[in-house]
């Protein structure tokens, strides 16, 4: 289950940093000493500016509260006591102000303001505008960075108080700039850019003053919670190129490369680095799934209503059921693969090693095909696949796909939405030849 963790790195990380700027870096996290700061679950967490104290976001007494705790004393207190409202949001929930002598947390929604509160609990107060969804303070206090819900999560720097907010950065409608932060010296604002609903999102930079932004990454998956560590390195969590994980990964900004920075197979779910880059606090979880059956009744089916679904493999998720076959994705150690539960016998039918599935994959009527997604040249594209694994096909070359697709009830052709040359929209592709053809003009997923 979900703990969290502190994880101390020695001064030496910033010495090698400069003292051998083109060498290849050791991991970050080499010579790093974890310290447990709960025994239960919790989502998210944040590190004050001076690394004594951690917040973080659990379900411990019931509804989502934000916690406190001293590091070192292992006495954790409930701050919020049921009274926080909707929480953990789907981006940074919790965090401290720059002096540390507040927590904030993260709006997000219509009617969900972004709000301060003191450090030891209290009264909650709304703060920046009604859009306003994450910030982050400046190291040296006087400036903040934050961002809206408004059409393309425009980014904007500010007094300490909020005041005199000039925007450095939007996008168009669909596509997103999320967990901004900022770099130790604090010339540089780091943030995850992309397409949340397809998980498209890599680590981007611009300058604090404006301009033309920067891409850092090309991983094209959920990247999260970006930490920037001296004058080299920036901590991010993200799922590998096969489907695994989220993992911890650090990227080197002189070498322009990333590297995995967490060992073993515990998933981590957020990271923040005290003001020096002394401490991170990060959530890990070791997480399972499992297939369960709820009838479909005439009231509103209760808890004992809910039968486990049993399945030969260990874990089991995104059931879809196809002819007389149950489709489902597990893993091996690796990213989800996909496989077909018939007559009892369980067999993969897909390795997530040979190609993470990008979306849920989509079952045909009669269960002897699947439409998967698979990235081909750096592009989102459909694939069918037979039930037995053996053959796929590519289809619709021209679509770089967004979101799960759909089968006619006949079997002959399919529905999905993504981009052509042409732009955005929702198509229907047509599995025995012919050309595509376009239903609707925008955006469309799922």
């Amino acid at each position: 289950m979900p703990w969290v963790i502190a994880a101390a790195l020695l001064v030496g990380t910033a010495v090698s940093e400069m003292v051998r700027p083109t060498a290849e870096p050791a991991n970050p996290l080499e010579k790093a000493r974890f310290t447990r700061v709960t025994d239960f679950e919790s989502v998210e967490a944040a590190i004050s500016p001076d690394g004594r104290f951690v917040a973080f976001i659990s379900d411990h007494d019931g509804p989502f509260d934000v916690w406190f705790s001293q590091v070192g004393t292992g006495r954790m207190v409930n701050l919020t006591q049921g009274k926080a409202g909707p929480l953990p949001g789907p981006l940074r929930s919790v965090g401290f102000s720059g002096d540390g002598s507040e927590i904030w947390l993260g709006g997000g929604d219509v009617g969900m303001r972004l709000r301060l509160m003191p450090l030891t609990g209290g009264t909650l107060h709304n703060f920046l505008g009604e859009e306003a969804v994450n910030l982050a303070w400046s190291p040296d206090g006087e400036r903040i960075v934050y961002h809206t819900f408004g059409n393309g999560d425009p980014m904007f720097v500010a007094d300490r108080t909020g005041a005199n907010a000039r925007r450095i950065f939007g996008d168009q409608p669909g596509v997103h700039n999320h967990f901004p932060t900022w770099s130790p010296d604090g010339r540089w604002i780091y943030f995850v850019h992309g397409t949340p609903a397809t998980k498209e999102m890599d680590l981007w930079r611009i300058d604090s003053a404006g301009g033309k932004p920067e891409r850092l990454t090309r991983r094209n998956t959920d990247v999260a919670y970006p930490t920037p560590v001296g004058n080299r390195t920036v901590f991010y969590v993200a799922r590998d190129g096969d489907g695994s994980g989220p993992w911890l990964w650090a990227f080197d900004l002189q070498r322009k490369a990333s590297r995995r920075a967490s060992i073993g197979l515990e998933q981590y779910t957020s990271v923040e680095a005290s003001a020096d880059g002394r401490k991170l606090v990060a959530t890990i979880s070791n997480p399972a799934a499992s297939l369960w059956s709820v009838p479909i009744l005439n009231r509103l089916a209760e808890e004992h209503d809910v039968k486990p679904f049993t399945v030969p493999t260990v874990r089991a998720l995104a059931p879809r059921f196809g002819g007389s076959s149950l489709f489902y994705l597990s893993s091996l150690g690796t990213g989800d693969g996909l496989w077909r539960l018939r007559e009892g016998q369980a067999a993969e039918i897909w390795k997530g090693a040979d190609g993470a599935l990008l979306e849920t994959p989509a079952v045909s009527p009669d269960g002897g095909r699947v439409a998967i997604v698979l990235r081909r040249s750096g592009k989102r594209q459909l694939h069918v696949l037979t039930s037995d694994g053996a053959e796929l096909q590519p289809t619709a070359d021209g679509i770089d796909v967004q979101g799960t697709s759909c089968w006619s009830p006949d079997g002959r052709w399919i529905l999905t939405g993504g981009s052509s040359a042409a732009g955005p929209g929702l198509f229907k592709i047509p599995l025995a030849g012919g050309s595509l053809v376009r239903l609707v003009d925008g955006p469309a997923l799922n």
